[in-house]
C-alpha cells in the first residue's frame, strides 16, 4: 500500500478504521528481498529461523537465506519466471517458504502464499484467478491441487524434508535439489514492473494485492 505512514496506531480504535486509513510510504523501485536480506535483519550470521527437527535443530541466518534464496531465484529466472509474474507457495511455514517469497521477489514476481492445508475449494479459486508461473508445493498437499495447478502451466517444485529422495512425477521437480544445486551468482532484477509483494484471496473482498 501507499501513502502516507501513521505512527500513531492507537488512533486506529477498530479493524475497519485501521484498514480503510492506514498507509505504508514505499518508494518506486523498493526491492523487498534486499531490504530484507540487507536491512534490518543483518548481520548475515544473525540466526533469525530455527527449525525443530527429529534429528536435531536447523538454524538459518540473514546470509544463509539470502544466499539460497539467490540460489532458487535463478532456478526461477531459468524457468522463465519473470517481473509481474506470480509465484504459488503452498507451504508449511519453516524456512522454505521464506527462501521461496525471497526468491519470488529476487526474480522480480509476485508471491501468492497459500497454505498446504487449505480448503481445495478455496485454494482452486485462488490459483485460477493468480495463474502462477511457479509454484512451490509441500509433498503433503491435496494431489488434486497439484494436478491443478500443472494445467495451468505452472512449473511445479515439490518441498519435502526428504532433501534428495523425494519421489516426484517426471513434470515435477525437487525444490531443495534444484536449489541446492543452482548457481548463487545472481543479479537482481532490473527495475519491477509491478510494486506488490504478495497475492492475497480475502472471503468476502476482491483478489487484492498487498
Amino acid at each position: 500500500m501507499r501513502g502516507e505512514y501513521s505512527r500513531n496506531l492507537s488512533r486506529f480504535d477498530h479493524y475497519e478504521k485501521a484498514r480503510a486509513e492506514f498507509r505504508l510510504i514505499v518508494s518506486d523501485g523498493f526491492d523487498t528481498a534486499r531490504g530484507i536480506c540487507e536491512g534490518r535483519a543483518g548481520p548475515a550470521l544473525r540466526p533469525v529461523i530455527t527449525e525443530a527437527r527429529p534429528g536435531g535443530e536447523n538454524v538459518y541466518t540473514v546470509g544463509a537465506l539470502d544466499y539460497l534464496s539467490d540460489k532458487l531465484a535463478n532456478v526461477l529466472r531459468g524457468s522463465g519466471v519473470g517481473g509481474g509474474d506470480r509465484v504459488a507457495a503452498m507451504l508449511d511455514q519453516a524456512a522454505a517458504r521464506v527462501i521461496a517469497y525471497l526468491a519470488a521477489w529476487k526474480a522480480g514476481a509476485i508471491a501468492v502464499p497459500l497454505s498446504p492445508r487449505s480448503e481445495p475449494r478455496q485454494a482452486r479459486d485462488l490459483m485460477q484467478v493468480a495463474t502462477p508461473k511457479a509454484a512451490f508445493i509441500q509433498d503433503s498437499c491435496d494431489p488434486t491441487l497439484i494436478g491443478l495447478i500443472k494445467g495451468l502451466g505452472a512449473s511445479v517444485f515439490i518441498v519435502s524434508d526428504d532433501v534428495y529422495s523425494l519421489h516426484t512425477e517426471s513434470d515435477e521437480r525437487n525444490f531443495w535439489k534444484e536449489t541446492y544445486e543452482a548457481s548463487s551468482d545472481f543479479g537482481p532484477a532490473a527495475g519491477l514492473s509491478d510494486p506488490h509483494a504478495f497475492l492475497f484471496r480475502v472471503r468476502g473482498f476482491e483478489d487484492e494485492p498487498g
